[in-house]
C-alpha cells in the first residue's frame, strides 16, 4: 500500500473550522468577529490532513500526485 498525505484544503490543515453562529450571548454590535464556535472539518474530520491510497482512491490519489 503507497499512501499520500496532504494538507486539508478545506481548513488550511487546521483541523478546525469556524461556527455559523456566535458562542457568546453578546449582542451583534458588540461583537469583535472572533467568537464563533469551532468544529471538527467534515472532509479530514479534524486531523488536519487528507490521505489517499493508491489502491483504493485512485482518483484522490492521482490528484495527490499533481499537487
Amino acid at each position: 500500500m503507497d499512501w499520500k498525505t496532504i494538507e486539508c484544503f478545506e481548513c488550511d490543515g487546521t483541523g478546525k473550522m469556524d461556527g455559523t453562529l456566535p458562542e457568546c450571548s453578546k449582542p451583534a454590535s458588540a461583537c469583535c468577529g472572533g467568537c464563533y464556535e469551532k468544529y471538527d472539518c467534515n472532509l479530514c474530520d479534524g486531523t488536519g490532513n487528507l490521505y489517499a491510497d493508491e489502491d483504493e482512491d485512485s482518483e484522490l490519489y492521482d490528484y495527490f500526485l499533481m499537487i
